[in-house]
């Protein structure tokens, strides 16, 4: 771990190693430490910007991608000299640093703005004197090692908050809903994600009217959704994931007119899926609430979310089928997961209007009569799974042409005949499905009672037969 770019320091004063202060940094552990514990002024270290002692108005914009381990904003702060002007701010994000971060950060530093040590290796506790830096507006100790609790009265008075990133660490205790409430007129994105917090989510949430990113998700809160959540106009992306949050959904969630993005699976969510989600129009592109207990329906009102790209309701107790007006106007739709419940009925023909659908999941299920021919208009499919239902009749010769098909599950059905010379060309002919099965075990194959078990499905192409 013991690593130092020591070709950055072009020039020898500069480098930590020749000041014995530098001990104290144990900056040679970091990635990059050119300037600290120099000569030079602390307004020329790396990871350090300042303005003039004057201090001036600073507003900025911050936001983000949970999925991208660093923030992204934009602060009005030109000023860069190599002199000792007040600390606007400090970026030390991925850089190896470790040990607790030091008080005089948050009591010497009264005018930092940005405050970035995410993903290193920090210990300890949030300290209470965070407070103190009243004009901080972007706050991310994201990825690191932080434990202890969330101090409510050092939220309370960082009004000028913008970004706050917490998320990837130890924290344990509630969420401070009260105080991060007071927020109200600042706070665009909350990351709190993959920590250890408890409780439930605070009802105060919902005053924070500017926010467009609410990330909870892989903690173990409990209780419902507050409804009151329906109130964040501008949200883009909701995520409470990975809790045990329980009860059902809340129908005013189909008030977030600006949502992008609904994860709320893997939880404990029971009751039907709202129609009155079908109110997010054509703003919504994902919907995630696999891995719950939801039951009833699956509501035709969704036929509205003309733009959705994925669809996960699997691992369920969703009932009914695909109702027709969705399969007909979900044209964006890529992934749609619907296994693993107790679904019944037919495949619905306009199944083929879904044409830009790469991974199709309905396994698992009570589906019965015969694999709709309409399937095979599907052509940008890479995987369909209609593993163990009722499925009866021949397979149709339509599925060939599913030229981009890498994995087809059809065993566990009642299926007869044969597999359709179409299919197995894409087997045999250097196609790319690679994972063909089916219930097509030979008849002199006994049970375990000694019982030839009939085969009335014949398939020499699969990959697999059951």
């Amino acid at each position: 771990d013991d690593i130092m770019q020591r070709d950055e320091y072009d020039d020898p004063a500069a480098d930590p190693s020749e000041d014995d202060s530098a001990d104290n940094l144990d900056s040679w552990r970091w990635f990059n430490a050119a300037q600290w514990m120099s000569g030079a002024g602390i307004c020329s270290w790396r990871g350090v910007s300042c303005h003039p002692r004057r201090t001036h108005a600073v507003r900025g914009s911050a936001g983000g991608d949970k999925g991208n381990t660093t923030q992204k904003y934009t602060i009005d702060l030109d000023y860069d000299g190599d002199g000792d002007g007040m600390v606007s701010r400090l970026i030390l994000e991925e850089n190896n640093v470790n040990g607790e971060v030091p008080d005089e950060v948050y009591t010497v530093l009264n005018g930092l703005v940005v405050l970035d040590l995410h993903g290193n290796d920090l210990t300890g506790t949030l300290s209470p004197h965070l407070g103190r830096l009243r004009e901080l507006q972007v706050l991310d100790l994201g990825d690191n090692f932080l434990n202890g609790t969330l101090p409510p009265l050092a939220f309370a008075t960082l009004d000028n908050m913008i970004s706050l990133d917490l998320g990837e660490n130890d924290l344990s205790g509630t969420v401070p809903g009260s105080a991060l409430g007071e927020l109200f007129d600042s706070l665009e994105e909350l990351s709190l994600f993959d920590n250890e917090l408890t409780g439930s989510v605070p009802q105060d949430l919902g005053r924070l009217s500017r926010l467009t990113s609410l990330y909870l998700d892989s903690n173990d809160l409990t209780g419902s959704i507050p409804s009151l959540l329906g109130g964040l106009n501008h949200l883009l992306d909701l995520r409470l994931r990975d809790n045990r949050l329980s009860g059902q959904l809340p129908p005013e969630l189909s008030a977030l007119g600006k949502l992008e993005l609904m994860y709320l699976d893997t939880n404990e969510l029971t009751g039907p899926i709202p129609s009155e989600l079908g109110n997010l129009g054509m703003k919504l592109e994902e919907l995630h609430l696999y891995d719950n207990a939801l039951h009833g329906t699956l509501p035709s009102a969704l036929a509205t979310l003309t733009n959705m790209r994925h669809l996960y309701l699997d691992s369920n107790d969703l009932t009914g089928t695909l109702p027709p007006q969705c399969a007909k106007r979900w044209t964006s739709l890529i992934h749609l997961f619907l296994d693993r419940n107790r679904m019944h009925g037919l495949i619905p023909s306009e199944v083929g209007g879904m044409m830009a659908l790469e991974l199709f999941k309905w396994g698992n299920n009570d589906l019965f009569g015969a694999i709709p021919e309409e399937v095979g208009m599907l052509t940008k499919l890479r995987e369909l799974g209609l593993e163990n239902n009722g499925f009866e009749g021949t397979v149709t010769e339509k599925l060939g042409n599913l030229i981009h098909l890498e994995k087809l599950l059809l065993h566990g059905n009642g299926l007869s005949g044969t597999m359709p010379t179409s299919v197995c060309r894409l087997v045999d002919d250097e196609g790319v499905l690679i994972d063909l099965t089916a219930s097509c075990l030979p008849s002199e194959y006994q049970d375990e009672g000694g019982d030839a078990l009939a085969q009335t499905f014949d398939c020499d192409c699969c990959t697999k037969c059951y």
